[in-house]
């Protein structure tokens, strides 16, 4: 800010100014060094950590008449009292931030439309939302993604394992066992046909009882043990370093109940999503949350025909949590199911995501998990088609990721 009629700033803003060149060019006075030290270099002309490393050592000692190795010591202080923060000290240059994009593995979800939408599957160091109705596919995705984070790297995959957290009581060890038995076959299928030795050993070596020791199962009872548990995992990857999925099956269901004050309740599944986020940057590895939904109120205008003008109340589905809840994940994914011709049919809605557009695409819950559907037209969606979730229909043609689908 300025007087009128003036160009010097006022005091306040004039201080503001010069806390920030403390911070980025320490004086001498502030740096680690005995005070004879301090007053010989500021006696010639040395008075910030800048002037100090604009000289060589050499230059140094002979302007103040020290040694070689006390002029050393004074430069290594100096440096060191010159670098970032460490929340600065991390940051990354875009390009570096694309390059690991470029070579980072995705958990591939074997549907091979799903998988192309989201550039490849399931993305590392983000959380992904998947809702949905009651039987659209929710926890049947997220089991057969606790399976796929297993998939050795010789054949496209991870390499990894999975820890599903379980709050609801849905995870069924034998549907588990059904769909590694399934993924176990078809991985030394596909490394058959290639040809390659190491890839068929990888795939041997990935049995059906070594897919289910990869997967950690924690049951939870309560919103408290939920937030614990969440406050706990960087102890337990450092005992599973392997770990590259945490699932949470499902992240409202202790807090849909038990809340009087809801805004309490929100900031306190922010604070739970944020420890998420955290763990996943800084672990690399992908968090996917299952979500319920919920029915919401809307009043829609009657001023088209036949409306007469009139308000009339109606009902839509949406996930639950409510709106702030909304902006949490990276990506949201919004299952959905129905019959077409008599026949079962569910969808993938990519609802929300930083380089995906809305799109739908079908998927099947067979015996073997989730898989491709067999026909194939695919398109965008806008906010008034989001609603026919069966917009894309692709082939099956059997594979998992790169090499393993």
């Amino acid at each position: 800010e300025e007087q009128e009629g003036s160009a010097a700033p006022c005091q306040r803003c004039e201080t503001r100014v010069l806390r920030m060149e403390d911070v980025c060019t320490p004086r001498v006075a502030d740096l680690a060094l005995p005070g004879v030290m301090k007053s010989r270099l500021l006696s010639r002309g040395y008075h910030t950590s800048t002037d100090i490393r604009s000289v060589t050592p050499a230059q140094l000692a002979r302007d103040c008449a020290i040694s070689a190795s006390e002029a050393q010591r004074v430069v290594s202080v100096s440096s060191r009292a010159c670098l970032p923060p460490p929340l600065l000290a991390g940051a990354r240059t875009a390009l570096e931030l694309l390059g690991d994009e470029r070579y980072e593995r995705p958990i591939i979800t074997f549907c091979k439309d799903l998988d192309d939408v989201l550039n490849g599957g399931i993305r590392r160091q983000q959380l992904t939302e998947v809702c949905g109705v009651p039987g659209a596919g929710k926890t049947q995705l997220a089991m057969q993604l606790s399976l796929n984070v297993q998939i050795p790297t010789e054949l496209g995959g991870v390499g990894g394992q999975a820890l599903y957290v379980d709050t609801e009581g849905s995870f069924s060890t034998d549907r588990v066992e059904q769909m590694a038995r399934a993924l176990s076959a078809h991985l030394v299928s596909a490394a058959e046909r290639s040809g390659s030795a190491d890839e068929l050993a990888a795939a041997r070596r990935t049995t059906p009882e070594a897919m289910l020791d990869g997967v950690h199962v924690s049951r939870v009872h309560s919103h408290r043990e939920q937030l614990a548990l969440a406050r706990a995992l960087p102890s337990f990857l450092d005992a599973h370093p392997l770990v590259r999925l945490v699932v949470i099956d499902s992240i409202a269901f202790h807090f849909r109940h038990g809340f009087d004050d809801y805004a309490a309740r929100t900031r306190t599944l922010l604070a739970h999503a944020l420890v998420l986020l955290r763990v996943a940057v800084q672990r690399d590895l992908a968090v996917v949350v299952i979500n319920q939904v919920t029915t919401k109120l809307a009043q829609n205008g009657g001023g088209g025909i036949g409306g007469g003008g009139e308000e009339v109340d109606s009902s839509v589905i949406a996930p639950a949590l409510g709106e702030t809840w909304a902006h949490v994940a990276n990506t949201r994914l919004q299952l959905a199911k129905g019959t077409v011709r008599g026949e079962l049919e569910r969808s993938a809605l990519i609802d929300k995501s930083a380089t995906t557009a809305r799109i739908s695409v079908p998927f099947r819950v067979t015996a073997d998990g989730v898989r491709s559907v067999r026909r194939r037209v695919k398109r965008s969606l806008d906010d008034a088609e989001a609603r026919a979730p069966y917009a894309t229909v692709t082939n099956d043609d059997g594979r998992g990721g790169e090499r393993a689908r």
